[in-house]
């Protein structure tokens, strides 16, 4: 997620037969640690605009937005309609229509409010700060870094958020082909949540923070958690600037490696996040039963009380 002064030079490509309309507005300066999170290569990039989505918004997958002063629709991922609602500022990759009468299509969609850039960069900094002290990586007792993220309707993520539950986050990207992996964790705690005792359950919180920010958007995240069946309470998907993710999971010692167009091969391991927000525990990856997960949240909290 790229926010730089680029950010507010609107550039809008209207319906067939309509001339192209520029406007430019006031730049607003975006700190330079949040420019630094990076989205897909510049090449790749139709036109990046910025827009406020307007009210009364057509239904099933398109947006009114304001571009440049010129109210045009868009077709957007379904869920995006749903979290970006009228007055929402928002950035994206504005694509021509594919064919004569259709519409222009608004991809990879980001909120854009200026004030969200103050707290982006807090976050960005401090993960920064965190990583120029080789000695200070994340374990037991350790306060756990929810900095410069957002879940998958676009809402910013604090501490404060998970307060008094505890937390299992798991990394993931919701591009993974293999069902054993990524889409296999989620399952995973899906069934391990189900399978807790009922007084436990609404105190535990699953939390999936992704490897893949450059193209799992808040309305990805979303698309994906309903894929798999959990889009409800106690389940969430992060995401943000790759700054921010990628900070994150060198603090918890996890190392990745790119493959291919898509593929990313990466260490698999679920930490466990107290009421207080500190690190509890770890698990490693699928030679964990359901099971035995169970038994340890169990004895955890019993030793808590």
């Amino acid at each position: 997620m790229r926010l730089g002064p680029a950010l507010f030079l609107l550039s809008v490509l209207s319906l067939p037969g309509a001339s192209v309309s520029q406007a430019a507005v006031p730049p607003t300066d975006a700190p330079a640690s949040v420019q630094t999170a990076v989205l897909p290569p510049v090449q790749t990039i139709p036109t990046d605009v910025v827009g406020k989505v307007l009210a009364e918004p057509p239904s099933g997958g398109a947006l009114a937005i304001a571009l440049g002063g010129v109210r045009t629709l868009v077709e957007v991922d379904p869920p995006a309609a749903e979290i970006f609602l009228p007055g929402a500022v928002v950035r994206g990759f504005l694509r021509p229509p594919a064919a004569a009468g259709s519409l222009p299509r608004l991809e990879n969609l980001w909120p854009a409010q200026p004030e969200l850039f103050d707290a982006l960069d807090r976050g960005v900094k401090a993960l920064e700060a965190a990583l120029s002290d080789t000695q200070n990586r994340l374990g037991t007792g350790s306060p756990f870094p929810f900095h410069a993220l957002m879940d998958e309707r676009a809402r910013m993520v604090t501490p404060e958020r998970f307060k008094g539950r505890d937390v299992l986050v798991n990394f993931l990207y919701g591009r993974c082909s293999d069902p054993t992996m990524c889409s296999g964790t989620a399952q995973r705690m899906a069934s391990l949540r189900a399978a807790l005792p009922e007084r436990l359950r609404s105190r535990v919180e699953m939390v999936f923070v992704t490897l893949d920010p450059d193209f799992d958007t808040p309305a990805r995240c979303l698309q994906y958690l309903r894929n798999i069946g959990i889009d409800r309470p106690g389940f969430c998907m992060l995401t943000g600037p790759a700054a921010a993710t990628e900070g994150l999971y060198k603090l918890c010692g996890l190392r990745m490696e790119r493959f291919g167009e898509t593929g990313i091969q990466h260490t698999q391991i679920t930490f466990w996040i107290d009421g207080e927000g500190r690190m509890k525990g770890t698990f490693p990856g699928k030679t964990v039963s359901v099971e035995s997960l169970v038994e340890a949240l169990v004895a955890g909290f019993s030793e808590a009380r």
